[in-house]
């Protein structure tokens, strides 16, 4: 309690159970009350406040000890203390000390209305004032102890939960950056609107707040959400997020990721919210570093004595792929090794009925069209197939999730891992890729060895016909395929499902519903198939009704015009839609102001792939990947 004497008011620390441990001068100054007649004894007998309606206010289990109690970070309420009719009103704020020692610092002030909400909501549902120094620092470390723990990516979300109470937030995401200055991937979320911020779940470095927070080591931020450009997701913004802060969270001078902070409410304060998530970001980089360190040990396979056999080496892979399927809490998983030379599959391990997604293994005869082997990322195959990577889109799903985890070893891909969800989507859905990483770069340094011990056996003794093709050359891929293969190669996949409906916009347009063609006489209203262009340009975005009006009748009476809307808006809905006679629209979706096309519908457009591809490919330039920007441009 040094230094806070000088506050106003009274200062003082209870236990867990509400004893009074330390009474400082200002406390004793304040309540009239001796260091010897209050420490001891329980809160609510020294002060003895009452609440407004002269209930007692002070109690065992007061109501503010019990928001603390049940997890929050600071509660509080209005007590009058002193003789009936002359009481005088004071605030009683309560800070949460960390679970360890339990037990909690109390603020005795008199009653004064706030400058300005910066702490969590009160026990009635009012802000409460300004968290001042001692009481944010107590919240740091109570932040701070909750990801202490086995697993502290498991405890992510309650962290996440206290970030969005200290500071007011309505939503609390944090995102881990690939090894080597990769991607970073949302790992965590906490608020609503969930779907809207899982609209995009990986930012390139220097892409969006999250890619720049990392890429600058500095806090990025904004208070006019909206028509900022930096921010890209558009569902976010029209959810009404006006705040949104994300501070980098760096570690011995790396960026592991970022964690950020939005808000609707317009009474946010930026300077104090800014300071506290500056404080919060270095205290839970640290503790994200030692908690993938122990991941990592965790899932360090066990040590099998290697006598230069096959049986071995898949005794190893085995364990590798247990313990990636238990930190991930998989259903199944894959396995697979390169030969170094060729890049072809030589051996591969699988606890799954379903097999792996790709029929080829992740098109290994042509590393460049997977996007874990060709860019070394991790990827999450879940949800619409147009959010995919495009070589993906033509492959079977075995689950309802499917992570493919690239295993590189001094840059060079050896292997890739596959692990399988069958009903349990990860939320988000990004979720385990980025601590997967970690772990298969570790156990890809592993492999490495084991390959090379058995590849040394095998050139001693003579090798089976039937043996793995080992080679022994240095430790580098085959030579990239030719980019004109790539279209045969993904086109080869088998078990490719026909699109609900197929549009075309490129060149002629088109649309196909059930592999069938529809000419432009399918349409009963000559405008639902302009709405249908129009509702595709803005890609899955709501367009409000004043902006579809304006571009079918910009001279109409604006009544009569809404009218017609609707009667377009019906008969595109009777092409397009899969059962138009229950009325759930599941493609052209009604909002608050306005309509949009959903894509996560089976539906393939040319304009979502010619989007995406253009996509990979400058991400490819980013990286000075000359070879993978042609191939995907291509």
């Amino acid at each position: 309690m040094h230094g806070a004497d000088d506050q106003p008011g009274a200062w003082f620390v209870v236990d867990d159970r509400q004893r009074i441990v330390e009474w400082g001068a200002a406390a004793e100054t304040f309540l009239a009350i001796p260091p010897e007649a209050a420490l001891g004894q329980p809160c609510y007998a020294v002060v003895g406040g009452f609440d407004p309606f002269g209930r007692g206010g002070c109690c065992p289990g007061c109501r503010a000890i019990e928001a603390i109690r049940a997890g929050r970070l600071t509660a509080g309420s209005t007590l009058a203390i002193g003789r009936r009719g002359s009481a005088s009103q004071l605030r009683c704020e309560v800070h949460a000390l960390p679970r360890s020692t339990g037990g909690a610092i109390v603020h005795l002030s008199p009653r004064a209305a706030p400058e300005h909400p910066a702490s969590p909501v009160s026990d009635m549902g009012s802000p409460l004032p300004v968290a001042d120094l001692l009481g944010n620092l107590s919240a740091l470390v109570t932040l701070t102890t909750s990801l202490a723990g086995s697993n502290v990516l498991d405890r992510l979300d309650e962290t996440l939960d206290l970030v969005r109470e200290l500071t007011l937030a309505e939503s609390a995401e944090l995102f881990l950056a690939e090894p080597d200055g990769g991607d970073l991937l949302l790992t965590a979320y906490r608020g609503p609107f969930r779907r809207a911020f899982f609209q995009r779940v990986r930012f390139a470095t220097g892409e969006g707040f999250p890619g720049l927070a990392a890429a600058r080591h500095q806090t990025v931020l904004t208070d006019a959400l909206p028509d900022d450009p930096r921010y890209l997701r558009d569902e976010v913004k029209e959810r009404g997020f006006r705040t949104y802060l994300c501070a980098p969270l760096v570690a011995n001078g790396s960026a592991l990721g970022a964690i950020s902070i939005g808000a609707r409410r317009a009474d946010i304060h930026l300077k104090d919210t800014l300071r506290l998530l500056t404080w919060v970001s270095a205290p839970i980089a640290a503790a994200l570093q030692g908690g993938l360190l122990q991941a990592c040990r965790h899932a360090m396979p066990s040590a099998i004595p290697f006598r230069g056999d096959d049986g071995d080496l898949d005794l190893l892979l085995r364990d590798i792929l247990s313990r990636a399927r238990q930190a991930a809490a998989a259903d199944g998983g894959t396995i697979a090794l390169f030969d170094r030379n060729t890049g072809d599959v030589v051996r591969r391990i699988s606890d799954t009925a379903a097999g792996p997604t790709c029929l080829g293994f992740a098109c290994s005869s042509s590393a460049l069209a997977c996007p874990a082997l060709g860019f070394g990322h991790g990827v999450a195959l879940c949800g619409s197939r147009q959010a995919w990577p495009v070589p993906c889109r033509r492959l079977r799903r075995p689950g309802s999730t499917t992570y493919c985890v690239p295993m590189r070893a001094e840059g060079v891909d050896i292997g890739l891992v596959q692990l399988v969800y069958d009903n349990v989507v990860p939320s988000p859905p990004t979720r385990h890729l980025g601590m997967l990483l970690e772990i298969a770069a570790q156990d890809a340094a592993i492999v490495a060895v084991a390959q090379g011990f058995v590849r040394e056996e095998h050139h001693i003794r003579t090798a089976s016909p039937c043996e793995a093709p080992w080679s022994a050359a240095p430790a580098r891929m085959a030579s990239k395929p030719d980019i004109t293969q790539l279209d045969e190669s993904v086109a080869a996949h088998q078990d490719v499902p026909t699109p609900f409906l197929a549009i075309r916009c490129l060149g002629s347009f088109s649309l196909s519903r059930d592999g069938a063609l529809l000419p432009p006489e399918a349409f009963q209203r000559r405008q639902a198939l302009t709405l249908l262009k129009i509702l595709l340009l803005h890609a899955g975005r709501t367009v409000p009704r004043e902006t579809l009006i304006e571009h079918l009748w910009p001279e109409s009476d604006p009544e009569r015009a809404v009218r017609r809307l609707h009667v377009v808006v019906h008969a595109l809905r009777e092409v397009v839609e899969p059962d138009p006679s229950n009325r759930q629209w599941s493609v052209i979706k009604s909002g608050a102001d306005g309509y949009a096309f959903d894509p996560s519908v089976s539906c393939w457009t040319d304009l979502t792939e010619f989007r995406a591809a253009i996509a990979i490919g400058r991400r490819a330039e980013e990286r000075g990947d000359a070879v993978a920007a042609a191939v995907a441009y291509d």
